[in-house]
Formats: C-alpha cells, structure tokens, sequence
C-alpha cells in the first residue's frame, strides 16, 4: 500500500476519532470553524487528549 494513502488512512481515522471524543464530551458544535470551537477552551482539548492517550494504550494492550 501506498505511503501516501496510509497517512491519508491514518488521518481519516483521527479525525473520526476526535469527533467521537468531542460527541461523548457534548461539544458536537455542527460547521462552527475550529477558531470559534478554540474557545471552548484548552480543558476540552486536554480531556480529548487524555482519552485519545486512553484509548491508544488499550489498543497497544489488545495487540500483545
């Protein structure tokens, strides 16, 4: 598979990924620019961040 088209992959993925996050945490703001949902401000991105790193360690967990 193409390197290109992986990081393509990858990128699709972790967008889905954030909006899933930013759902569970009720900031499902619609076709607001990131700019505006900026000011939410720098917790939300700081739980998002702490749930990305969650899920990632119980991904590495799964594979072993």
């Amino acid at each position: 598979m193409d390197k290109k088209i992986i990081k393509q992959e990858e990128r699709k993925q972790s967008v889905a990924k954030n909006y899933e996050i930013a759902k569970e945490l009720g900031i499902d703001k619609g076709d607001l620019p990131s700019r505006v949902i900026g000011y939410y401000g720098g917790a939300i991105g700081g739980l998002m961040t702490r749930r990305l790193i969650e899920m990632g360690e119980k991904n590495l967990i799964n594979k072993k």
